[in-house]
C-alpha cells in the first residue's frame, strides 16, 4: 500500500524508512502541504499522511477521495484543522497520531500497517525509533466504510 506524507521533513522521511519493515507499505514524501492543487501528487497512493498544520477543506477531501485515498493519518493532537464528519461522508477513514514530530514515524507505519492489514486501529501497540514498546489508546479513528 503506497502512502504519500505531506510537509514531510527529511528527518521525518528518514524515521519512517527506518520504521518500515514491510515490503507491501510504500512511502512517498513531499514538502508540499496537502491542498486540493497538489492533489497530483498523490497518484497511487490509498493513504496520506498530513502535518499539523495543514487544513483540509471539502475540496481537498473531495480531491483525496476522486483519487482513491481511504485513509488520513493526521500528524497532530486533534482533528481542529480538519473536517472528519465530511472525511466519512466521501468515505475517507481518519485518525490521527498524538505527536507530529520525527518520532511520529512508528505511530504512522503502525497505523498505515494496521489499516492495510484490515486491523481496528483504535488501540495498537507501536514501539518508538528508539525501540521503546508502548500503547497508544488515543487514535481514535473516524471510520468510514
Amino acid at each position: 500500500m503506497q502512502t504519500t506524507v505531506f510537509t514531510a521533513t527529511p528527518e521525518l522521511a528518514s524515521a519512517v524508512g527506518a520504521a518500515n519493515t514491510s515490503p507491501e507499505l510504500e512511502f512517498q514524501f513531499t514538502e508540499a502541504a496537502l491542498s486540493a492543487d497538489n492533489a497530483g501528487l498523490i497518484s497511487g497512493s490509498k493513504a496520506v499522511s498530513v502535518g499539523e498544520t495543514e487544513a483540509a477543506d471539502e475540496a481537498t477531501l473531495d480531491a483525496l477521495a476522486a483519487a482513491g485515498v481511504k485513509l488520513v493519518v493526521l500528524r497532530a493532537n486533534d482533528f481542529s484543522r480538519f473536517n472528519p464528519e465530511y472525511a466519512h461522508k466521501v468515505g475517507i477513514y481518519v485518525c490521527h497520531m498524538p505527536s507530529p514530530d520525527a518520532d511520529a514515524a512508528a505511530y504512522l507505519v503502525a497505523t498505515v500497517a494496521a489499516y492495510a492489514g484490515g486491523k481496528p486501529i483504535n488501540i495498537v501497540t507501536y514501539k518508538d525509533v528508539h525501540g521503546k514498546a508502548f500503547i497508544n489508546p488515543t487514535l481514535r479513528p473516524w471510520a468510514a466504510k
